[in-house]
């Protein structure tokens, strides 16, 4: 599919990504998918990667077509020197199944990219 190859990914830094929107303010039940996951989806991002998702964010990626990833336990975009300005390529999506590793290359003008699953 086209998306695969042309998916924006965003990058965030901690744990429990998405925690906290509700005591922010956000008054809805849980059927109402939330602006955190919709507004990424609307500005185009088709993967998030992060340390951890709060649940019911996670799940609200999911309904908005968005693919929470997750680092292995240990890393983080610190440990991998990601800033933000990095282009990401999600590798290996033809055969995506719960758990299964992605391959993510980064590409930096600044230097060679770099390449984990």
């Amino acid at each position: 599919m086209v998306y695969k190859r042309r998916a924006a990914a965003g990058s965030a830094n901690g744990r429990d990504l998405g925690s906290g929107q509700w005591r922010a303010g956000y008054q809805a039940s849980e059927s109402v998918i939330s602006w955190a996951a919709k507004g990424t989806r609307l500005l185009g991002v088709r993967a998030v990667l992060a340390e951890s998702f709060e649940r019911i964010h996670r799940s609200n990626l999911v309904c908005m077509g968005v693919l929470p990833l997750t680092f292995l336990p240990g890393e983080s975009s610190a440990s991998h020197r990601i800033d933000g300005s990095e282009i990401i390529d999600l590798l290996d999506l033809d055969e995506l199944y719960p758990g299964k590793p992605v391959t993510v290359r980064l590409r930096r003008d600044d230097g060679p990219p770099a390449r984990w699953s």
